[in-house]
């Protein structure tokens, strides 16, 4: 698979840090006019505490916490590589 190919799916977690998940998710989005391999990116709230981040990412909201492991692999369907950061 080549560079110009592949694909790198980042998947962020988020469960609270309303400036840290906005600066998480604003340096992956800025970071795909330098990379020549394309991004998607899924950002998971994982039902928040915090009231401001969870209208930010209101339309990914869930209805219960399912945990980091869960969160973050739940999207997962057939990876090639799975490297999970936290």
């Amino acid at each position: 698979m080549s560079a110009t190919t592949a694909t790198v799916d980042v998947i962020v977690p988020v469960y609270r840090g309303y400036e840290e998940t906005l600066t998480c998710i604003n340096s992956v989005l800025n970071s795909r006019a330098h990379n020549r391999t394309a991004i998607n990116l899924l950002v998971i709230d994982d039902c928040s505490p915090e009231p401001a981040l969870s209208k930010a990412l209101q339309t990914l909201a869930r209805e219960q916490d399912f945990g980091w492991i869960s969160s973050a692999t739940m999207p997962i369907v057939q990876p090639m590589e799975v490297k999970l950061l936290r």
